[in-house]
């Protein structure tokens, strides 16, 4: 009987101690992408007005703290790097189990695909899941998207794909477990500043589409269909692709969807005079800068205020954090602001509810044609003096960046 215990007692330790390895050792080999993304979203006391999902251009697109800033809105940018509309949805149907939002918006890029598989890469599927916990939802959703069995298997147990890792490992690795890693500072967006330009775009009148029903429209009528079935409010968005000539065909596609669900959608391809391609992207995949996401932004902020019950937070006590994460959130626009060398690239920054510009520049300062353009898209957000003597102040110009009340928080030369 003694034996028998202490053999039930024996093998008890060696599985508690099996699952603790595999569960440290995970954390060791972890690429940390997705606790960086999400740990904030996981961490949250207070609720959610709205989540974003889609693909890299709702991350460069959409600035939850400029939502806060601007509106006293809170949310989070769930946006992945290739997310097909099917990860999309599935991502959508994780998060709601753990913060349920007034609103879900999702941009209907790659409408026109019709497959389940991640627009570049299946490894970008990782960023996008691993941060949920294994659960029957996960389990079902990686199952319906991902057919290949030892992709499902990664996908569950994501230890299977980062333990060929150990040649990378340092000594700091090892403490990774027991370590509060830094997380994002903008609610899972990602803000760039720098302009592409170049673009040849893609015309597309508002008539033509892509003519099918596919595989990805399935899921944005699944998104609407779940969204009410939850006691969400959908709301469908196509965002700026300048090149992109299916992916608008897809986007037009998505007004019968729109229409037949009765559901709110912006296709932004014609908002016209929002976004300018030579001014308001910073690479040549479509990607928004800082200048074009503020507008975007900003636009997307005052339609979801008119439209739906969304009170202003800023001053109510309960929800203090989101006024620490924005100052948070500053202090990371203005350390890469003072990391600018090139003044297009420090204008296109200009675009944020939290500071205005003024530039210093000598009389005789010639700016560039794409300076003039940007600094034409500013509107009040930036004051330029032209000085007749530069000299007293030892270069040919400066940009001061400044709080509501005036106060210099940088000043910027070099340029």
């Amino acid at each position: 009987m003694q034996n028998n215990l202490n053999r039930f007692i024996t093998i008890i330790c060696i599985a508690f101690l099996t699952v603790a390895g595999i569960i440290y050792f995970s954390r060791v080999t972890d690429r940390r992408d997705d606790d960086y993304k999400y740990a904030p979203f996981f961490s949250e006391d207070t609720d959610y007005d709205v989540l974003f999902f889609g693909t890299s251009h709702v991350i460069y697109g959409i600035y939850p703290m400029n939502l806060w800033e601007q509106f006293g809105m809170t949310s989070y940018n769930f946006g992945g790097h290739g997310n097909s509309l099917a990860v999309s949805y599935w991502q959508f149907k994780n998060a709601i189990r753990y913060h349920k939002p007034k609103i879900a918006v999702i941009d209907v890029c790659g409408a026109y695909r019709d497959n389940n598989e991640m627009i570049y890469a299946f490894e970008q599927a990782h960023i996008s899941l691993d941060a949920f916990p294994l659960t029957p939802t996960k389990i079902k959703g990686i199952r319906e998207v991902f057919p290949k069995r030892e992709e499902q298997l990664e996908l569950m147990f994501p230890f299977s794909s980062y333990h060929a890792r150990w040649n990378e490992l340092n000594g700091n690795a090892y403490l990774a477990p027991f370590v509060r890693e830094e997380t994002t500072k903008e609610k899972g967006a990602e803000s760039a500043a720098g302009i592409a330009g170049g673009y040849e775009e893609a015309l597309v009148s508002r008539d033509e589409s892509w003519g099918e029903h596919t595989v990805s429209m399935d899921y944005i009528e699944r998104f609407v269909e779940d969204c009410r079935t939850e006691g969400i409010e959908p709301v469908l968005i196509f965002l700026p692709d300048p090149a992109g000539k299916e992916a608008k065909l897809g986007a037009n596609s998505v007004y019968s969807i729109a229409e037949e669900y009765n559901v709110p959608y912006i296709n932004f391809t014609y908002e016209e005079a929002l976004v300018d391609p030579e001014t308001d992207f910073f690479d040549p995949d479509a990607h928004l800068n800082m200048l074009g996401a503020g507008k975007i932004t900003e636009y997307l902020g005052n339609f979801l205020t008119e439209n739906y019950a969304v009170g202003d937070k800023r001053e109510d006590p309960a929800y203090s954090s989101w006024n620490q994460a924005a100052g948070a959130f500053r202090e990371l626009l203005l350390s890469r602001a003072a990391e600018q060398q090139e003044l297009s690239s420090l204008l296109s920054m200009l675009y944020s509810p939290y500071y205005t510009g003024e530039l210093y520049i000598g009389r005789d300062y010639e700016l560039s044609e794409l300076e003039k353009k940007v600094i034409s898209r500013l509107e009040e957000k930036l004051v330029i003096h032209r000085i007749t003597n530069m000299d007293q102040y030892g270069n040919e110009g400066f940009l001061d960046l400044k709080d509501p009340e005036g106060e210099v928080l940088l000043r910027v030369d070099g340029f």
